[in-house]
């Protein structure tokens, strides 16, 4: 069986070969599309290679400029390390540059798989696909390739507004930007005309752009219509959530963290994932990110994290987390276990675990409360562990596959255009049927009978906490930028990152983003 679950394990880069245009120069090889293509196992490693950039930059720089930048997450820098040369600090606060290695990997990676797409849509158009018993139908890889390139254009066109929109590799050789609304529409129409034509979800489609995920992101599109177009189109959004509720092949699963699980595969709510492994595709690092030092002997790691990405008490404040010094929460939601605060103890249950750099001879207390960026202690900070943790494996690569969408947020998708759009009564069980898994039977607290859209911001904020959602969502409410904590109100071009420095002097065409001139 053919899926990107297995095939992420002996996916190939493409070799890209630029001609030469001095005319003595001796031609040692040269790769066609004849002559690279000889078999079925070359065309799917090619396609496949569409994927492969999402693996490389979600986990950890799209996460780190998309949940830093918001009151989310951070990364303190803690008495003796972690400064990085302030990088951690310029996000939180918003001060980032225009030379920001992080932001400069997501610009490069998403145009790698838009230049894979490309790519691949070109050739194939010389491969004999039925000759070769390649096994997938053409006009299915063909969807796949023009929805994948599409949702590289979403992912810029949340980021840094307006980016050249390219339909060939190298034409035209230095392209101008668009305008964010010209993104936007190319998204919009790439994916409603090939939406039809991608595959359903069945046992071959897992890790792929399904009809359900060109449906979501287009959900997504409309629901920002208006911070990126200046036209909202709520109805737009609901008519798009609704393609996926009614296709009927999705549900919320049974428990809040099973999509988060290792080896959740097998989630009926997740609807398109990035595929991780910790032999083959081992960039699924979480716990050696959130993680304290002295946690390996939690899960039986063979070496400690690096004790950084945390949250501070602020964010759990949406949890009723109660900051009275018991290190507990006054609510029954369960999505509560997430957070690592207050003692810490072995594997065994029992045996306290031990700070090991400035508090060392103190057993391990997580105090949520941090001083600010730059003054943190090795035990500051509430840890997240949301993508549950595998025991005793030989490395901190996980099995966890990381969801981009699931049908979680399709519910609540529609239910905040619906309370947008004065429907509250028929938002409202959407809302609660997405909230009820998280709380006993009888909990006062399982169901809202009413609710502001500041409430409903906060609990996109407990269903979505460390999923990459908080900087669109607070920039849709109007908080992005806002004071908190250790964060002055910055300006509103800060809504947009800027457009990488290299790829500005690299092209004469590229215009940057307001604010960075």
């Amino acid at each position: 069986m053919i899926t990107l679950k297995n095939t992420a394990k002996w996916m190939v880069g493409l070799a890209i070969a630029t001609a030469c245009t001095n005319l003595d120069e001796v031609v040692y090889q040269q790769i066609t599309t004849e002559n690279y293509y000889k078999n079925a196992e070359e065309v799917i490693a090619a396609y496949l290679s569409v994927y492969r950039p999402l693996q490389d930059i979600w986990e950890e720089n799209y996460f780190n400029i998309t949940e830093f930048s918001t009151d989310e997450a951070l990364r303190p820098t803690r008495i003796q390390h972690g400064y990085d040369g302030g990088q951690w600090i310029r996000f939180h606060r918003h001060e980032w540059l225009v030379e920001e290695s992080r932001i400069e990997d997501v610009w490069n990676q998403c145009f790698k798989g838009i230049g894979f797409a490309n790519n691949c849509l070109s050739d194939f158009q010389d491969v004999d696909f039925a000759a070769m018993n390649v096994g997938i139908p053409y006009a299915q890889i063909e969807a796949e390739l023009h929805a994948m390139r599409a949702f590289y254009y979403y992912v810029l066109c949340d980021l840094f507004g307006g980016v050249p929109v390219v339909e060939k590799v190298a034409e035209p050789p230095a392209p101008a930007r668009n305008t964010r609304t010209e993104t936007a529409a190319f998204v919009e129409k790439e994916l409603k005309a090939f939406v039809n034509r991608l595959p359903d979800k069945n046992e071959h489609s897992y890790g792929k752009f399904t009809k359900g995920a060109a449906w979501t992101i287009l959900a997504k599109l409309y629901l920002n219509a208006e911070e990126w177009t200046g036209t909202a189109r709520w109805n737009d959004c609901i008519a798009a959530c609704d393609s996926v509720i009614l296709n009927g092949q999705y549900q919320l699963d049974e428990h809040w963290q099973d999509p988060f699980h290792y080896f959740n595969e097998g989630s009926q709510e997740n609807i398109f994932v990035i595929p991780y492994d910790q032999i083959y595709a081992t960039q699924m690092n979480y716990p050696g990110r959130f993680l304290h030092y002295a946690h390996k002997l939690t899960y039986l790691l063979p070496n400690p994290s690096s004790n950084g990405v945390c949250t501070e008490v602020g964010f759990l404040s949406k949890f009723k987390y109660r900051n009275d010094g018991s290190y507990s929460f006054a609510s029954g939601d369960k999505r509560c276990e997430q957070w690592l605060v207050g003692p810490q103890y072995e594997y065994d249950g029992v045996t306290p675990l031990p700070c090991v750099m400035e508090l060392q001879g103190q057993d391990l207390v997580l105090d949520p409360v941090i001083k600010n960026m730059e003054e943190g202690a090795e035990n500051n900070g509430a840890r997240n562990v949301k993508f549950r943790i595998q025991i005793g494996t030989p490395d901190y690569p996980q099995d966890n596959d990381v969801p981009v969408v699931r049908y979680a947020d399709v519910l609540m998708m529609k239910a905040e255009c619906l309370l947008r759009t004065g429907r509250k009564p028929e938002a409202l069980p959407l809302i609660n049927q997405v909230r009820a898994r998280c709380f006993d039977d009888g909990d006062p607290d399982k169901a809202y009978t009413d609710i502001t859209m500041d409430e409903f911001l906060d609990e996109r904020a407990r269903e979505f906490a460390y999923e990459c959602w908080r900087r669109q969502d607070m920039i849709r409410f109007g908080k992005f930028n806002d004071a908190w904590w250790d964060k002055r109100a910055t300006e509103p071009y800060l809504k947009l990152f800027p457009i990488p420095d290299s790829r500005v002097k690299a092209n004469p065409n590229m215009k940057q983003n307001p604010g960075y001139e």
